[in-house]
């Protein structure tokens, strides 16, 4: 399958969506009554330039997608698109029902898209910004071609080994899986938790772009690979989670194309629907879990996946796009954030940031008052009453929930300055580029963090990939030419 995107290929990707948007302008003038929801429309027009068609158009000029690109694309799926399909409802009704709980005012859809769209030009501003700053010395990096040396694998294996028991350990205990809490931990499990949490992805992209970029091909290197990676699938399996699932695949799948592999459209196709059905798969194994029934959780998830083959596989599909669907669909929880925004007493005005520079590095028991991460149970919690889990109203909502717009547009700056600034300076041609290339973007395929967590958890990322770059790494420059 070929993933370039050909000028011509982008003139008729351009010409179909401009079409069939301007079918739906007219139509929807026609039919729906509300003056807000036709401006509405209007402004969908401009973010569908702002982040699918931005999204296309540097695939096609660079060759693939900028990194906030892939943050662009998701702004569309989850938000834009989804505003498409909500606007007749919105324009029959005077709210919207979020979690079953709470409805909100039909009315501050059009201010949510002016939240969006401001937020998209603050990004671009950022990006442009980033390229004023004093650039790292990329290009005499790039006289020079690195000959890569392992060392250390017996240590890297007995660290893989470790993580790998602790995972195991916390899964088949139950300590970790879709309906436990983070409190019911004691501080050994929870910091085992967070250190699994925080190394797994670096080590399953580190090993895989030595497999895939440097073609690697001892052995006993990628039998360990194989095994960690089918081991972290099998535990999402057991835990319940669809992210532990399907985020191991995303990691390793980065590397590999980034890489300039090419896969079969027989086996993305199949991917895709293995993909899809995890859903209704993933349903179902929670159903008997909550059944309280006297089954080992290999049995439930065994169990799960014959329910599933035995029904029609056309409906099991069809109910996986449909739930897909509804997981990506965070138009109306926006709406909610920016409803109540005055009633969130959370981390606001950006009284966070000024944390920024060491909280990512410095421990809590140092630094006691440095902000916590669990905004998203305190905003469950206001919604609904009870903490048991936790949602985003997505990353606009969250800088909305700052203090309103003028925060959308310094932390959107802020984030077009941080993003901008890495996709000019890493190098793509070494390892340490390449790894913390991939864990980047792997972040931004989700439009559900707050600005302040992405930044730190990215700083994290660069320190942890180049301390895994110094343990296992040892290259040699060699003068080009």
């Amino acid at each position: 399958m070929n993933l370039t995107l050909s000028k011509a290929g982008l003139i008729k990707i351009r010409l179909v969506i401009w079409l069939l948007f301007s079918v739906y302008l007219v139509t929807s003038f026609f039919i729906i009554e509300s003056f807000d929801l036709k401006v509405s429309i209007v402004i969908t027009g401009v973010l569908i330039q702002l982040t699918l068609i931005e999204f296309l158009s540097n695939w096609q000029k660079l060759g693939r997608p900028k990194l906030l690109d892939w943050f662009r694309l998701s702004t569309f799926l989850g938000l834009v698109l989804n505003f498409l399909f909500l606007i007749f409802l919105l324009d029959n009704r005077d709210g919207l029902l979020v979690h079953n709980v709470v409805i909100v005012n039909s009315k501050i859809a059009l201010k949510c898209l002016l939240v969006i769209l401001t937020a998209l030009i603050s990004l671009k501003l950022g990006e442009y910004i980033s390229k004023e700053l004093p650039q790292l010395r990329t290009r005499k990096l790039n006289e020079y071609r690195h000959l890569l040396l392992l060392k250390n694998l017996n240590l890297l294996y007995f660290i893989i080994g470790c993580f790998a028991v602790a995972k195991i350990y916390l899964v088949i205990n139950g300590f970790i899986d879709f309906d436990s809490n983070p409190k019911n931990l004691n501080p050994f499990q929870s910091l085992i938790n967070q250190i699994t949490i925080t190394w797994t992805p670096i080590f399953l992209v580190f090993m895989s772009i030595i497999i895939f970029r440097y073609e690697y091909s001892d052995r006993r290197f990628y039998l360990v690979f194989i095994v960690f990676l089918v081991l972290q699938v099998i535990l999402g399996f057991l835990s319940g989670s669809k992210e532990s699932i399907i985020s191991p695949i995303l990691i390793v799948g980065i590397p590999y194309l980034i890489s300039g592999k090419k896969i079969s459209l027989k086996y993305f196709l199949s991917f895709l629907v293995i993909v899809v059905l995890i859903y209704p798969i993933n349903n179902r194994f929670r159903s008997l879990t909550n059944q309280g029934l006297e089954l080992s959780q290999p049995q439930m998830v065994k169990e799960a996946i014959s329910k599933t083959l035995e029904n029609n596989i056309s409906e099991s599909f069809v109910l996986g796009l449909e739930s897909y669907q509804k997981r990506v669909s965070m138009f109306a929880i926006l709406m909610y954030s920016i409803e109540n925004e005055k009633y969130w007493n959370e981390y606001k005005f950006m009284d966070r940031y000024v944390f920024l520079p060491i909280a990512w590095i410095v421990p809590r028991i140092v630094l006691p008052n440095k902000p916590t991460a669990d905004i998203g149970r305190r905003l469950y919690e206001m919604t609904t009453g009870n903490d048991s889990t936790s949602i985003t109203p997505t990353t606009y909502g969250w800088a909305y929930m700052e203090g309103g717009t003028i925060y959308v547009l310094l932390s959107f700056i802020l984030l077009g300055i941080a993003i901008g600034y890495f996709e000019l300076n890493l190098s793509l041609s070494n390892p340490l580029g390449l790894m913390i290339y991939a864990l980047i973007l792997i972040r931004l395929l989700k439009i559900e963090f707050d600005i302040y967590s992405m930044i730190t958890s990215i700083l994290q990322i660069v320190l942890l990939c180049l301390i895994t770059n110094k343990m296992f790494f040892s290259q040699k420059k060699i003068k080009i030419g």
